[in-house]
């Protein structure tokens, strides 16, 4: 679905680039899979004319990630279906400003306009449009920014997992 937001994106963001952590595109994956579904991807971009504005980042550590996250001006989740994700806790205690698709675990981490975007499922052109709300306010960027370090912080705190 990212895939498929990024052209809108590009058009008011030209030099919009997804960030891809992860197997996908790596050697390990490749051998895993088959490649069918990266082949798939790369068929896609190439059609959508995005080979420049996606890179995949490989596997990275905690660290990696976390630097990642600290760069980043927006984590996606664009999920069909979902339990309570990792990935958007980590992008919470950063304090990345998040846009999601309401499923699963997921509408129990953000609150619409709080501390998150929330964007219909299976809606590439709202997703696009509500990752270039954030692209488009600084302002907005550092209000969802510092509610969801602030919620990342006290629901995802060690004394409170325990």
């Amino acid at each position: 679905m990212l895939l498929q937001a990024l052209p809108f994106i590009k058009t008011k963001f030209p030099e919009v680039q997804l960030l891809v952590p992860g197997l996908l595109g790596s050697r390990e994956y490749s051998s895993l899979t088959g490649n069918a579904y990266f082949r798939y991807l790369k068929q896609l971009m190439n059609t959508l004319q995005l080979d420049a504005h996606v890179t995949f980042l490989g596997k990275l550590d905690g660290t990696g990630v976390a630097a990642q996250l600290e760069k980043a001006h927006v984590f996606a989740l664009p999920s069909f279906m979902e339990n309570s994700s990792n990935a958007l806790g980590e992008a919470q205690v950063i304090g990345t400003p998040s846009v999601v698709t309401p499923c699963g675990g997921t509408q129990d981490l953000v609150t619409h306009e709080h501390n998150g975007l929330i964007s219909r499922r299976g809606d590439a052109y709202e997703m696009a449009l509500q990752i270039c709300r954030i692209f488009s306010s600084d302002e907005l960027a550092a209000e969802l920014s510092d509610k969801a370090r602030h919620f990342g912080h006290s629901f995802h705190s060690p004394e409170l997992i325990r």
